[in-house]
């Protein structure tokens, strides 16, 4: 795998395997992205280091709890991601996962708590707090604490257009 060097404006120089993504999150001490290379997948880079993106599934990947994960293509793409020190959201376009933090080999959990309904356009996601709002096409929803209420029913949705 090739590396190409960035220079960052604080003249850093920052190295990566040149990773293209439609959208990142900060996680804890990870950065998450959904790259452009696998629209059914996240990756992360190592712990504590934003410049350090081993290949998924070296040892030295996980050594530094480095990872991607796959999702399921029958719920559509990964569309979004809202992430807190705790745990992150990852949006596909008909279903929500959460990603907690377990450490180790593992890393992350992934539990999936919403099917059918997901944020059907790239980051359509606002984070505020602990609440996230997003658009399914379905409308308008607010996610907080694993629980999503519909905010848009005979009010926003009447003139919603997807």
């Amino acid at each position: 795998m090739t590396k190409i060097t960035y220079d960052t404006p604080a003249g850093n120089a920052f190295t990566s395997a040149g990773e293209a993504a439609m959208g990142c999150e900060t996680v804890r001490d990870f950065i998450f992205i959904l790259p452009t290379s696998d629209r059914f997948q996240i990756r992360w880079n190592a712990i504590g280091d934003i410049t350090d993106w081993p290949i998924p599934g070296s040892d030295d990947a996980r050594a530094k709890q480095a990872g991607v994960q796959n999702f399921p293509n029958h719920f559509g793409l990964t569309t979004a991601i809202s992430g807190n020190d705790f745990y992150a959201y990852i949006f596909q376009e008909r279903a929500i996962w959460k990603a907690t933090y377990i450490g180790g080999d593992i890393v992350f959990s992934f539990d999936s708590f919403e099917e059918g309904r997901g944020c059907h356009k790239i980051n359509r996601t606002a984070r505020v707090d602990d609440k996230v709002f997003f658009e399914s096409e379905f409308g308008y929803h607010m996610l907080e604490n694993d629980i999503i209420t519909d905010i848009g029913r005979g009010i926003v949705d009447n003139a919603y257009v997807p």
